[in-house]
C-alpha cells in the first residue's frame, strides 16, 4: 500500500479515508502464481495436493502468522523456494486493527 492507495491484480482503490494501522486478510484462493511479475513474494515450504487444488505453504517477512496459504490450481506448477503471487480484489480484506472490525 502506497500513499493510501491498495493496488491489486491492475485495480487500484483508495483507502485514504482509513485512519490508523490496519490488518490485511487474505483467503487461501485469492492468491494467483504470477512468477514474472507478481508483487508478493512468499517463501513456498510445501505443497500438498486438495483435491482439485494445491495448498500452497509458505511465509512472508511482513506477515504475522507462521505460514500463509494459497490455494492454486493443479495445472499451475509452483515450486518450493522464493515465489510471486498476485492477489484477487474480492479476496482480500482490511480489518482496524485495534476493534477488528472489516472495512473493507
Amino acid at each position: 500500500m502506497l500513499d493510501r492507495i491498495l493496488e491489486l491484480e491492475k485495480e487500484r482503490y483508495r483507502v485514504d479515508k482509513i485512519e490508523g494501522p490496519v490488518t490485511i486478510g487474505i483467503r487461501p484462493e485469492g492468491f494467483i502464481y504470477n512468477p514474472e511479475k507478481g508483487h508478493l513474494t512468499l517463501e513456498v515450504k510445501y505443497i500438498e495436493t486438495l483435491g482439485r487444488d494445491f495448498s500452497v505453504c509458505g511465509k512472508n517477512p511482513a506477515s504475522e502468522r507462521k505460514i500463509t496459504k494459497a490455494l492454486i490450481d493443479v495445472e499451475t506448477h509452483v515450486d518450493t523456494g522464493f515465489q510471486k503471487f498476485d492477489l484477487r480484489p474480492g479476496k482480500v480484506f482490511l480489518f482496524d486493527v485495534e476493534t477488528e472490525e472489516r472495512i473493507y
